[in-house]
């Protein structure tokens, strides 16, 4: 890839709640089974055929493929095969906060597969890696709390769908999740046509 340098803004498209086959309805549909079967470098292909240059890996309770990835991004570079483009990965994770709420933890580059099962220890998950439907025990702005300490930035996920801020909380308890300083952005998916 070569650098290229420009005065003012970019634009890149970034994929901040993407899946792996890490998480345990990853492809749901008719063709599941082909698509958990995908290894980390097609995976990372597919991204990159489709034009992606930033991807928040954000599995349900997990980060088993973060460092998998990194490792397939490295081999990738080295190697450059067709359909090659560079792809930025960042770190992260959707946990199912108690209350059923779904968040999203974006940690810089430098995360690790390590650095994620430490916050899900922090957060007080101990569900099944992978799984949606455990949640911590720590409450949604402790959850917060804990991802701004561990040096990530917080993203109440599908906030207008299931398992979203929304559609999950209200009144004082959707106030306090809203007011929590370490709130920095909501991912909304219906308004986004």
């Amino acid at each position: 890839m070569t650098t290229s340098h420009w005065n003012g803004a970019r634009w890149w498209k970034f994929d901040f709640h993407a899946h792996t086959p890490a998480s345990d309805d990853y492809g749901k549909g008719p063709r599941q089974s082909e698509l958990k079967a995908r290894t980390p470098r097609e995976w990372l292909l597919d991204y990159m055929r489709a034009g992606v240059d930033c991807v928040g890996v954000t599995d349900h309770n997990s980060g088993a493929w973060v460092d998998r990835l990194k490792d397939a991004m490295a081999s990738l570079l080295q190697e450059k095969p067709p359909g090659f483009r560079h792809l930025y990965l960042f770190p992260g994770v959707e946990i199912s906060v108690s209350g059923g709420v779904h968040l999203l933890a974006i940690f810089g580059g430098a995360g690790t597969t390590s650095d994620i099962d430490s916050l899900l220890g922090a957060v007080g998950y101990s569900g099944n890696k992978g799984a949606s439907d455990d949640v911590t025990s720590k409450s949604f702005p402790e959850v917060l709390r804990e991802v701004r300490a561990a040096g990530g930035i917080g993203i109440p996920a599908h906030v207008d769908l299931q398992n979203g801020l929304f559609t999950s909380f209200s009144g004082t308890t959707l106030l306090q999740a809203l007011e929590c300083e370490s709130l920095f952005a909501l991912e909304v998916v219906q308004g986004a046509t």
